[in-house]
């Protein structure tokens, strides 16, 4: 989670960005980065809170296929940090990325 600068919020829509990505059973988080503006303000407010999604790939989507070796999204991804310097008009995202084959357990 992070602020958004000011002079991007009235465009984004909101003070915060959030997002989840890359959990085991994807079904139901993206397949590739997200990210969602929200108000913290709004917490513990209603349930549940609004918020706008302005990246997400579903799994009818993804970012690349899920079971292939490539740079940009696979089943060992996982993203855990996110910034938005001031200043800057870029999303920083923090994470690792699988680079072999993947593989769930051993093979008989």
């Amino acid at each position: 989670m992070t602020l958004i600068s000011p002079a991007w919020q009235p465009l984004l829509g909101g003070p915060a960005l959030t997002g989840h990505c890359c959990s085991p059973g994807n079904q139901t988080t993206s397949n590739g980065p997200a990210a969602t503006v929200f108000n913290p303000n709004d917490l513990g407010v209603g349930n549940p809170i609004s918020g706008t999604t302005v990246l997400y790939y579903p799994m009818s989507n993804p970012l690349a296929s899920e079971r292939t070796q490539n740079q940009y999204f696979n089943l060992a991804t996982i993203i855990r940090g996110v910034a938005f310097p001031r200043g800057f008009r870029s999303v920083l995202l923090f994470g690792r990325q699988g680079t072999g084959p993947y593989c769930f357990g051993l093979r008989m």
